[in-house]
This record gives C-alpha cells, sequence and structure tokens, in this order.
C-alpha cells in the first residue's frame, strides 16, 4: 500500500508507511503554483461515505484588487492521484493523466506563467500603491523585505 504524505504548504511525496515511520518513494511535488498556498488541511471519511479526500489551505500575501482583505481559504479541492483522477475520457483533464512529471511541472508552470503571472502583473502589482504593508519574498516564502507605509 502506498501513502500520500502532504506537507503544510501543500508540497506531497509517495512513499510507504510502517505505523511508525514514512518513507520517501518520490520528490516533493507541489499541490499549487505559486507563493501562497500555505496550512493545507485534508479531511477524509467525510459523511458521504464516498473515500475521497478533501483539501483546502490558507491562501496568505496576496492582494485583491478592491477587496477589505488579504487572505483567504482556497476552495476545497478532491485529491487524488493523476493516475485516478483523469482516467474518465471525457474528463476535461483527461489529456493530463498521461504526463509525466516533469510535463505534468512543465504545464503547471506554463499555465502559471500565462495567466497567474499576468494577473499579478496587470491587475495586482498595479494596485500596490494602496497597501499599508509590501512584505517580499523569496522562492522558498523567506520574507526578504518589509515595506511600511508611515500612516
Amino acid at each position: 500500500m502506498k501513502w500520500v504524505l502532504i506537507q503544510g504548504n501543500g508540497n506531497y511525496s509517495i512513499g510507504t508507511f510502517d505505523g511508525t515511520e514514512f518513507k520517501e518513494e518520490t520528490a516533493r511535488y507541489a499541490c499549487d503554483i505559486g507563493p501562497t498556498f500555505y496550512a493545507t488541511q485534508t479531511w477524509g471519511n467525510t459523511d458521504t461515505g464516498d473515500g475521497r479526500r478533501i483539501q483546502a489551505a490558507w491562501m496568505r500575501d496576496s492582494t485583491f484588487p478592491e477587496m477589505p482583505f488579504n487572505q483567504q481559504v482556497s476552495f476545497p479541492c478532491e485529491l487524488t492521484l493523476r493516475s485516478t483522477a483523469f482516467a474518465d475520457p471525457k474528463s476535461y483533464f483527461h489529456r493530463y493523466a498521461r504526463l509525466s512529471d516533469e510535463e505534468a511541472t512543465e504545464t503547471a508552470t506554463s499555465i502559471w506563467n500565462r495567466i497567474n503571472l499576468v494577473n499579478l502583473r496587470e491587475n495586482i502589482l498595479p494596485t500596490r500603491q494602496r497597501a499599508d504593508l509590501i512584505l517580499k519574498k523569496s522562492e522558498n516564502h523567506q520574507i526578504e523585505e518589509v515595506a511600511l507605509r508611515r500612516l
């Protein structure tokens, strides 16, 4: 039996678990692309009895133009491995089932660059001057710089 270990930042790996020790058999993969995914929580054995595993995470350090908040909870999503999640040929996502891990990472990065990064540059960054506090973070989410506007 294989187990999936999900870390608080949404990274996961697949391996074996003997009741005491988890042994990773894969690299750690990201469940989400971008710097905001944090404090991942999952639930299983819900009242539906269908065996689904549901995940939600805190999305921190974001700017949402014209909104009075800068953080939010992600939409809940069902977690499944690609080999089972996209098996239905009628599914929009079926095309992703055959991607290697490297191709899946490249595809997700491409989507981030074509859609999310464009939104960041065109919609979020232009509103930066309205922010009272700006945190600049490194790729590993460590805060590198803090800018506080005088009030």
